[in-house]
C-alpha cells in the first residue's frame, strides 16, 4: 500500500508540474512578461532557472509561430465574425438601398458613395510610437519591444506587415525572446524579487 501511494503521489505531482508548465507556456505565448513573473510570484511554480527559461522561450516562440503562420486565416475569421455581428446587430444598416424597378427596358443603375460615420483612427499615439521605432531602429527595434511592451501577438503581427520574409521575423524575435527571458529571470534571481515593479527604482 505504501508503494502504491507513493506511485500515485508521484503521478499526481508529475501531472501538476505538467499543467503548471503548460500554463507558463500559454501565458508566455501571449503576454511574455507574465511567464517568469508568475513563476517567481507563485510559490507553487517551483521551477529551476533553466526550466523557467525553457518554458517562457517555448511559449514565446509558440505565440510567434501561431501569429506568423495563421495570421491570414485569423484575419479572415475576424472580418467574417465582424461582418456577421454587424449584420446581426444592424440588419438594415446598409450603405446602398436595394434598387427597385418594374420595367421591361434596360435600366442603368447609379450608386452614390456615402462616408462611413465611424472611421477608425489609423495614427493613434501608440501607432505613431511604433512607426517611429521602426523608422529609427527597423525590425530589430520592434523585435526588442515585442516581448516587453507590445506582447507577442501584436508585435509579431506588426512585423508581418513590415517584413515579408518569415525567417527574418522568426530569427529576430527568437533572439529578442531569449535575451529578455534570461534577463528577466536573472534579475528575479539576483535581486530576490517576485514582480517587475519591484525591480524598478
Amino acid at each position: 500500500m505504501i508503494f502504491l501511494n507513493s506511485i500515485f503521489k508521484l503521478e499526481e505531482s508529475t501531472i501538476e508540474n505538467l499543467l503548471r508548465a503548460i500554463v507558463i507556456i500559454l501565458l508566455s505565448s501571449v503576454k511574455f512578461v507574465a511567464g517568469p513573473t508568475v513563476v517567481y510570484f507563485n510559490e507553487k511554480y517551483d521551477f529551476s532557472f533553466l526550466k523557467t527559461n525553457f518554458y517562457t522561450i517555448t511559449g514565446g516562440m509558440l505565440g510567434v509561430a501561431i501569429i506568423l503562420y495563421l495570421s491570414p486565416f485569423i484575419m479572415k475569421l475576424w472580418y467574417w465574425l465582424k461582418h456577421l455581428i454587424h449584420e446581426f446587430m444592424h440588419p438594415r444598416d446598409y450603405y446602398f438601398s436595394e434598387p427597385t424597378v418594374d420595367t421591361n427596358h434596360p435600366v442603368e443603375v447609379h450608386y452614390n458613395y456615402v462616408q462611413n460615420k465611424k472611421q477608425k483612427k489609423l495614427f493613434t499615439p501608440r501607432n505613431r510610437r511604433i512607426i517611429r521605432v521602426w523608422k529609427k531602429y527597423g525590425l530589430w527595434g520592434v523585435a526588442w519591444l515585442t516581448p516587453i511592451l507590445l506582447s507577442i501577438p501584436v508585435g509579431t503581427f506588426i512585423m508581418t506587415r513590415l517584413e515579408r520574409k518569415k525567417k527574418k521575423i522568426v530569427f529576430k524575435l527568437l533572439i529578442a525572446i531569449v535575451v529578455w527571458s534570461f534577463t528577466l529571470t536573472s534579475l528575479f534571481e539576483l535581486l530576490h524579487v517576485r514582480m517587475i515593479p519591484e525591480i524598478l527604482p
